[in-house]
């Protein structure tokens, strides 16, 4: 005779818990979620499904502070300051494409130098969300000008302002609206 049980079965399962008796199944009034009592005292709650939301279209009520839908550095131009010597005087200018989500897009310039002021200003503004703050890529005084260390160095800009502009805290702050009016 075999000793394994029916998986086939249509009824409700019934749980057990070490040597107890089977539990039976009582649903909470007032959460809604299923608990299963053994009798001696124990309850086990079951956990109650969370409900996730699309803030992609359309910000929601609970986040007024989000009004960007996109935000991307999409590429970027070296700026000689000398004609002798490219790397005397010379910077890179980062160009920023925000799309908000009224359908607006907007361009804006920055410089690193920028951005590293941005992510100083938000550390010791919102002290207690520091930690949601992306690094900033590295700065290298010998690859500075070169296409690989740039094009490195565009994607981690990228995701930092795309990090800050999709966090309702960060993105509602005078700080980061500053940041996007004005380009170097």
């Amino acid at each position: 005779m075999n000793s394994t049980p029916d998986l086939r079965s249509t009824s409700e399962p019934t749980l057990q818990l070490n040597s107890r008796s089977p539990a039976k199944r009582v649903e909470r009034e007032t959460t809604g979620a299923d608990s299963y009592d053994y009798g001696d005292g124990l309850e086990v709650l079951q956990p109650v499904p969370i409900t996730l939301e699309d803030h992609t279209v359309t910000p929601g009520e609970n986040s007024p502070g989000l009004w960007a839908r996109s935000a991307q550095v999409v590429d970027y131009t070296i700026i000689s300051g000398s004609r002798t010597s490219l790397k005397k005087g010379a910077f890179v200018s980062w160009n920023c494409v925000i799309q908000t989500f009224e359908g607006a897009q907007f361009t804006v310039r920055k410089r690193y130098a920028s951005f590293f002021l941005l992510h100083s200003q938000l550390k010791m503004s919102f002290p207690r969300s520091a930690q949601y703050l992306p690094n900033l890529p590295p700065k290298s005084l010998i690859s500075k000008f070169r296409p690989k260390f740039l094009e490195s160095r565009r994607q981690g800009l990228s995701y930092f302002l795309s990090c800050i502009l999709l966090n309702p805290e960060f993105a509602g702050s005078p700080l980061v609206k500053d940041f996007l009016l004005h380009s170097d």
